[in-house]
């Protein structure tokens, strides 16, 4: 009775607030997707692009810079290449959207597609669900961490515990525009361990909307290693390519 509820919830709120492409802008006829059928045809086969590391095909992809293993994390599984370029492109316009809207519908496309390309590498059973907190100005600016929304989103896809691990200091400041050395100095000095957190013998899926260059993903490793850690693995919607 009570998803029946749900159901009935969701598809009156469609009929009375449409969504929208997160890509385009155009109405969609349900909230199964964030894309128009232009759209994700154009996602779908960002998919398929290969990795400029490994070859692989970047959603079967699960490799990690040096700046990963150091931290370690071995194992990162990713949705669709980040090409900065393509500012215009399906997958940056969901991460986008994701940032400044809290859509439902948005995240939870997202969520479904990480869960896929994390059961692609193997799954991640017995891990604890935790992501890379958005600096405390942005969550003022629009009210929400999209990152915690979004991993919150994937722990329950993939039937996991949810954790909050990690906080930045409201020094933070964003990592886009910085060189690879002020990204990873800006990470490591405001990603801070929440108080009385403890993950000796635990293993933790750690999620990200983005991986440039592993500055954030690895300071989160680095703090849950330092405290006992025994297994890290990462998953991203979108790699640099």
């Amino acid at each position: 009775m009570k998803n029946k509820l749900k159901k009935a919830l969701a598809k009156l709120l469609d009929g009375l607030f449409p969504p929208k492409c997160a890509c385009c802008g155009a109405l969609l006829s349900s909230s199964v997707s964030a894309f128009c059928p232009d759209c994700y045809r154009e996602f779908a086969a960002a998919r398929l692009l290969p990795c400029r590391h490994c070859g692989k095909e970047t959603m079967h992809c699960t490799c990690c810079n040096d700046t990963l293993v150091a931290s370690g994390i071995y194992r990162v599984a990713k949705v669709c290449p980040y090409y900065p370029e393509r500012d215009a492109s399906p997958e940056l316009g969901l991460i986008f959207a994701m940032k400044r809207k809290n859509v439902k519908a948005y995240f939870r496309f997202a969520a479904r597609e990480m869960a896929a390309a994390v059961r692609r590498m193997g799954g991640a059973d017995g891990s604890t669900v935790t992501f890379v907190p958005r600096r405390p100005s942005s969550v003022s600016l629009y009210g929400f961490d999209h990152a915690r929304v979004l991993a919150l989103m994937i722990a329950e896809e993939l039937d996991l515990p949810f954790e909050e691990t990690f906080y930045r200091s409201a020094g933070a400041s964003e990592q886009k525009g910085l060189t690879r050395k002020e990204r990873r100095k800006n990470a490591s000095s405001t990603i801070l361990p929440v108080n009385g957190l403890t993950a000796t013998g635990k293993r933790y899926l750690i999620c990200d909307d983005i991986l440039t260059t592993g500055s954030s993903l690895s300071s989160c490793a680095s703090i849950l290693t330092a405290l006992g850690a025994t297994e890290l693995r990462a998953v991203v919607f979108a790699a640099r390519g």
